[in-house]
């Protein structure tokens, strides 16, 4: 089972902040939820996709106080928060280091530097890719430092490279520049999420 957000925007009016949407379609993706708030670090961390947690650009706050609580009462206190669209598009968008695995043929094809997927190489992550019940990683699993005096033993590669994180969810930060540029007034995100 899987983390999904569920987000909405609202504006300040002089009657009070309203709702712009109050549902806008985001895809799963768990590098923009840990950076938004944190919410998925753990889980990149523990599938082995991240070396490191994704610095979020705040820690969750909970629901605005400033918003009548009808309005936000679907969605939950325990990990809700909220973000004004400045902070988004003004926050420093990381460059993370991804890893995981490529099998030994596309790992020959791998530029050694780029994503992989970028090439159309399929990248997996460190799990179990002969689905063996007790793997021993040393026989599959190649390390990225010395590829090559384990080729002729190994499946599979272990790597590591450099990530710009906005390059999995552009499109919502356009989507979010291009609301705040049509509403003049301050644009804040509200959302949460549900597993």
């Amino acid at each position: 089972m899987g983390t999904d957000i569920r987000l909405g925007l609202v504006h300040k009016t002089p009657e009070g902040w309203r709702w712009l949407q109050k549902r806008v379609d985001v895809e799963r993706n768990y590098y923009l939820f840990a950076w938004l708030s944190g919410e998925t670090n753990d889980r990149l961390l523990d599938r082995k996709s991240i070396k490191t947690p994704i610095k979020p650009i705040a820690e969750p706050r909970g629901m605005p106080t400033d918003i009548d609580p009808i309005d936000t009462s679907n969605f939950s206190e325990y990990n809700g928060s909220w973000l004004s669209a400045d902070e988004v598009l003004s926050a420093t968008i990381p460059t993370i280091v991804e890893c995981g695995m490529l099998t030994l043929d596309e790992y020959k094809l791998w530029d050694g530097k780029s994503n992989p997927q970028s090439q159309g190489l399929d990248l997996l992550y460190p799990a179990n890719p002969l689905k063996e019940p007790y793997p021993d990683p040393n026989r599959w699993i190649a390390h990225f430092n010395d590829p090559s005096s384990f080729l002729d033993k190994t499946t599979h590669v272990y790597i590591e490279f450099e990530f710009i994180l906005s390059h999995g969810f552009g499109y919502f930060l356009y989507y979010i520049k291009s609301i705040a540029e049509k509403h003049k007034e301050e644009v804040r995100l509200v959302f949460d999420y549900m597993s």
